[in-house]
């Protein structure tokens, strides 16, 4: 990095449940079967030629997709209601770099000391609220710290 430029921490995910869950399992896991083979798309979308008895397969079949997929996901608990959260956000604070690189986010490469430091930060609880969805903190609920150790050296050898 240059002496001009900024070192920045950005930190931010999901706390997968039931729901993330699903959506994460193996492609097997996800597919609708019958008697152990995958029903091919078309068979899903008109799975019968007589529509009262196509309605009803259909309905069937994804019944008990549902009810596995629910059911494999939370050992047994069906996973209504328990969807997915996400977790607070570590974010630089760009309008106010900083020469420090235990607190500083971010950290401004020039003048700073080559060294090994300590760095810690923590996350404040966050949710999603509204009809949007908008993400929102709580700073007075940490939800997570993130610890590890930062090393600055200079690349550049001096004769």
């Amino acid at each position: 990095m240059g002496e001009d430029d900024l070192l920045a921490l950005s930190v931010h995910g999901t706390e997968f449940d039931p729901v993330g869950d699903m959506m994460r399992a193996a492609r097997p896991s996800r597919i609708i079967t019958e008697n152990s083979a995958e029903v091919p798309w078309p068979r899903i979308f008109q799975p019968d030629s007589d529509p009262a008895i196509s309605k009803t397969k259909r309905r069937d079949m994804v019944f008990q997709y549902v009810l596995k997929v629910m059911s494999d996901t939370t050992s047994g608990k069906l996973s209504l209601g328990l969807e997915d959260h996400p977790l607070g956000m570590i974010e630089p604070d760009f309008s106010n770099p900083g020469l420090s690189p235990q607190n500083s986010n971010p950290l401004q490469m020039k003048g700073v000391a080559d060294g090994t430091f300590a760095i810690k930060r923590t996350a404040k609880f966050a949710r999603a609220v509204g009809d949007q969805c908008i993400l929102v903190e709580d700073s007075s609920k940490d939800d997570y710290d993130i610890q590890g150790t930062l090393t600055i050296a200079s690349q550049i050898k001096k004769t």
